[in-house]
C-alpha cells in the first residue's frame, strides 16, 4: 500500500471511512484503459491511462511521468514512426501487424511494411519530451522519420511543429507527414 501511495496509484482521499474506521482511499486511473511506459532497460517504469468514461480528463499521467510508449526504439532502427499519442499508437501496431499499406508518392509507390517499422509514441501534439529527443539521437541507423499525427488543425500544426524539430535535432533523417 506505501508504495501505490507512493508512486500514485492511490490517492488519499483526506478522510476516514465511516463503515470501517481505516483511511480512505481513491484509485488513480479508475475506468481506464492503462499502458505502460518503459525505459532503456525495457523496464516498465510509468503509466499512461485513458479515460473510457470521463470526457473531461481522458488523459492520465502518474507523478514524474517516465519512459516511452511502447519502449525504446532498437539501436538499429532505421524508420520510426512518431504518432500523436499511446492510443494511436496502440491501434496502429495492433491494426497494421497485418496489413501493407501505399505511400501516396505517385512517383513510386512503394510499399511499406509496417511490420519493419519502429513505432514510438509522442504525449499530444506538445508531447516530445527530452526522452524522446534522447531516444531518437542515440538512434545511428536511423534513415527516416514518419510522423503520423491527427489530421485536425492542432494535428497538422503539431506535426509541422515537430518536424521542423527533428530535422534541427537529426539534419541527416528524411521527414515524412
Amino acid at each position: 500500500m506505501h508504495s501505490a501511495l507512493a508512486n500514485g496509484l492511490l490517492l488519499d482521499r483526506g478522510h476516514v471511512n465511516n463503515r470501517t474506521g481505516e483511511r480512505a482511499y481513491v484509485v488513480f486511473g479508475n475506468k481506464s484503459l492503462v499502458f505502460p511506459l518503459q525505459n532503456k532497460e525495457g523496464r516498465i517504469v510509468s503509466f499512461y491511462f485513458r479515460a473510457i468514461e470521463d470526457k473531461e480528463v481522458a488523459h492520465l499521467y502518474l507523478q514524474d511521468r517516465q519512459g516511452l510508449y511502447p519502449g525504446y526504439p532498437q539501436e538499429n532502427t532505421k524508420v520510426l514512426l512518431l504518432t500523436e499519442s499511446i492510443i494511436d499508437c496502440a491501434s496502429l501496431i495492433q491494426s497494421l501487424n497485418k496489413l501493407e499499406v501505399r505511400s501516396t508518392n505517385l512517383e513510386k509507390l512503394p510499399t511499406l511494411d509496417f511490420k519493419n517499422l519502429t513505432y514510438l509514441a509522442c504525449y499530444g501534439v506538445n508531447g516530445f519530451t527530452e526522452e524522446h529527443r534522447e531516444a531518437i539521437n542515440e538512434l545511428k541507423k536511423l534513415e527516416e522519420i514518419i510522423i503520423m499525427f491527427d489530421s485536425d488543425e492542432s494535428g497538422r500544426k503539431g506535426a509541422e511543429k515537430l518536424g521542423i524539430e527533428i530535422l534541427e535535432l537529426r539534419k541527416e533523417s528524411s521527414i515524412k507527414k
